[in-house]
This record gives structure tokens, C-alpha cells and sequence, in this order.
């Protein structure tokens, strides 16, 4: 009876051997060291649970496969990072599809304040690839985590798609999230690269910035963003990029401070202070490279725009738009020595959107009649997404708050 005791106690330890919890929501699986982030790895069995951070976790100099690595598979658990920090997480090699701290993410996933310090990517496959630091593909959400000097890596002979954040979103939200560092990406066929997510499909992207130079390559066409490289049916809300560059390799490329291409989607109150270079023969906009039956509104542009680019190919807000809806957008004429809300296109609607010197950027008469809504003011069925700050241009406002802490 002593030996069954014994047999039955190392079972329940070896089952249950993090810093503590047993995974249920009430009391989560906690994660203090670098062997219980890697015990969740490599117990699938525990990807369906409850996890929190309860102390920072320092990976150098040490080697960790993707969290739940195929598709069929998917985390799909709740995890708490606490406002705790992973450190120097490194992934080299040829991977499955998905590639990530963690690979796959289903749509019950939610990781809430969780940060990763200098994590390293290098991603090569012949045919498909989805990289992200913290989730290669996430159908869950994302909700005030961080990726902090990234530098990502991706070769692949036909299809990549990677983000400092996320490879791709699919049906996902990422909620006041921030990156910094650089991303590379070159496919065969299609690369998409991104400030904080690299492709994003039908999901909700808020609340979120990025400072990450971005640089796609392609035999092909290719996609580069200060947020996203390529956004498909979905909403992009009240996100900014700056003091970053935004660049591609090939001539089929399109380049935009906030997202490399917005297709079927709307993309409202963003700003961009972005450095957008695409290759002389390619598209670039301050806000999109280029929009097609989307809807770009209330933002504005004050970084820099390659003069390589032909006057037809590059624009203010949009390099090229097709079939869209472009309205109240301003964009800093000095800044980005162009004239032009739309290098070229067609169809599209909005008459509200133009160039202004630097010093009237910061004169709020026009932003209001352009229909902008500042805190203090309502307007039936619309809340005030900026704040007037005198002498500086329209910062982001968050109901609730006196401050905006994107802006810090």
C-alpha cells in the first residue's frame, strides 16, 4: 500500500510540476522559471489549462520548441503574464508551418500582459510559413502584451507572412499591444511583413503601436506595414507607427505606415510617422500602400515618403486606392513632399482629405470639419477617439482615461 502511496505521489508531481496551481482558472499553473516554460511545452495534455506568470523568465542561452506546433492542436488556454517579462527567447531551424513561442492559438486562446525582451527568429521553409514571436497563427486574443527589440527572419520559397507579434490573425483581437526591433521577410510567390502582424484576416486589430522597421523581398508581389503587411475584412482602430522604416526589395510590392494593403476592411483614427521606402517602382502611402473596397477615415500622416516613386504610385494616405472610401485624412506636405491623397485608382469617394503645411497639422480647425471627434465632444452613435493637446498634433484619446498611453 506504502509502494502504491509512493507511486501515485511522483505520478501527481510529475503531472503538476510547475512553481504551483493545477491549472484550473481559480488557481492557474505558474510559471517562475525558465523549466516550467518549458515543461508547458512539452506536456500537451496541459494546452486546454489555465497559466500566470509569477516572476520574469531569462531564456539565454537556451532552446525551446513552439508551444502546441500543429494546427490540429491548438493552445487553447488562458494565460496571465502579470506584467512579466520573457527574456532573450531564440528559435533557429526549419519549422512546420506555424512557428512562434506559440505556434497555434485557437479561438478560446486569451493571453493577457505578457512582454518578450529581444526575442530572435530565423524561419526558413520551401512552401508556407506564419511567424510571430509570441503566436505564429492566432485565432484568439492578444490583449496588452508587448514584443521588444525583435529581430525576425523569414525565408521561404513561396508564402511567409510574419510579425514582431503575430504571423497571422485569423478571427483574432489584439487589444493595446506595442513591438519594437526589425522584421525581414522574403517569399517566393507572396511575403507579407508587419509591425505587429504580418497577414490578418476578418479580426479586430486596436489600440496598438509598433516602432519596428519592416523590409519585405519577393520574386512576386510583397506587402509591408507599420501594423499590418496585409489586412483582409476586419477593423484597424486607433493604432499608431513611428520612428520606423517601412521598405521592399521588388517592383510588385505596396508599402503603407500602417498597413502594407486593406482589402474589405476600415482602418479609422490611426496616425503614422513611419518612413515609407518601397522600391522605386512600387506603391506607397502614408497610411496604406494600397486600399480596395475599404474604407480609410480620420487619420493623419506626418512621417517621410520615398520621392523615388512616380507621382501615379504614391500618395498621402493611400498609394494606390481602387473601389474605397477616403475621407477626412490629412497628411504633412512637407514632410512627405506630395500633393496627393492617392498616387492612382479609381471610384473613390471622399472629398474631406488633403495636404497640410506642418504648422496647420497642429490647428484643429480642420481635423473638426472634417468631422473629427475630440474628448469632450459627442455626437449620437460616436465616441471621440483623439484629444486636442495645444501645440502638437491630435493624440489618440481612450474613453476612461485623462492620458493617452500610446502616446507616452
Amino acid at each position: 500500500m506504502r509502494k502504491i502511496n509512493l507511486i501515485l505521489l511522483l505520478l501527481s508531481a510529475s503531472l503538476f510540476s510547475y512553481s504551483g496551481g493545477d491549472g484550473s482558472l481559480e488557481a492557474p499553473f505558474e510559471i517562475g522559471s525558465s523549466d516550467d516554460l518549458v515543461q508547458l511545452a512539452e506536456t500537451p495534455g496541459h494546452w486546454g489549462k489555465s497559466f500566470k506568470f509569477t516572476s520574469d523568465v531569462d531564456m539565454k542561452g537556451l532552446q525551446i520548441d513552439p508551444i502546441a506546433p500543429e494546427q490540429e492542436e491548438p493552445f487553447g488556454g488562458t494565460v496571465q503574464g502579470g506584467s512579466h517579462k520573457i527574456h532573450n527567447l531564440s528559435y533557429t531551424g526549419r519549422y512546420s508551418e506555424t512557428a512562434g513561442l506559440f505556434a497555434n492559438l485557437s479561438q478560446n486562446a486569451r493571453i493577457a500582459d505578457l512582454h518578450l525582451v529581444k526575442p530572435k527568429m530565423f524561419a526558413a521553409r520551401d512552401d508556407l510559413v506564419y511567424a510571430g514571436s509570441l503566436a505564429g497563427l492566432c485565432k484568439g486574443k492578444l490583449i496588452n502584451c508587448s514584443a521588444s527589440e525583435v529581430k525576425i527572419n523569414v525565408r521561404c520559397g513561396d508564402y511567409a507572412a510574419a510579425g514582431s507579434l503575430v504571423g497571422r490573425l485569423k478571427g483574432g483581437q489584439v487589444t493595446g499591444c506595442s513591438s519594437s526591433g526589425e522584421i525581414n521577410v522574403y517569399a517566393g510567390r507572396r511575403a507579407f511583413a508587419g509591425g505587429l502582424i504580418g497577414y490578418s484576416l476578418q479580426s479586430v486589430v486596436e489600440n496598438s503601436s509598433s516602432v519596428c522597421d519592416v523590409s519585405v523581398d519577393s520574386e512576386k508581389f510583397s506587402y509591408a506595414g507599420g501594423i499590418t503587411g496585409y489586412a483582409v475584412e476586419g477593423e484597424i482602430t486607433r493604432c499608431f507607427t513611428k520612428a520606423c522604416r517601412v521598405s521592399s526589395g521588388n517592383k510588385n510590392s505596396y508599402c503603407g505606415g500602417i498597413s502594407g494593403e486593406l482589402y474589405n476592411g476600415t482602418l479609422t483614427a490611426c496616425w503614422s510617422k513611419a518612413n515609407v521606402f518601397p522600391q522605386k517602382n512600387a506603391f506607397g502611402g502614408g497610411i496604406a500602400g494600397r486600399q480596395y473596397y475599404s474604407i480609410i477615415r480620420n487619420s493623419f500622416f506626418a512621417g517621410g515618403l520615398s520621392t523615388e516613386l512616380s507621382d501615379n504610385s504614391r500618395g498621402g494616405v493611400a498609394g494606390e486606392t481602387q473601389k474605397s472610401i477616403l475621407e477626412g485624412c490629412f497628411w504633412d506636405i512637407e514632410t512627405s513632399e506630395c500633393f496627393n491623397p492617392a498616387g492612382c485608382g479609381d471610384e473613390y469617394k471622399g472629398r474631406t482629405s488633403r495636404a497640410l503645411k506642418p504648422e496647420l497639422m497642429k490647428d484643429y480647425y480642420f481635423y473638426k470639419q472634417a468631422g473629427w471627434l475630440f474628448a469632450g465632444q459627442t455626437k449620437r452613435g460616436e465616441e471621440p477617439n483623439w484629444k486636442e493637446v495645444h501645440g502638437s498634433l491630435p493624440q489618440l484619446y481612450i474613453k476612461g482615461t485623462s492620458e493617452t498611453p500610446l502616446d507616452k
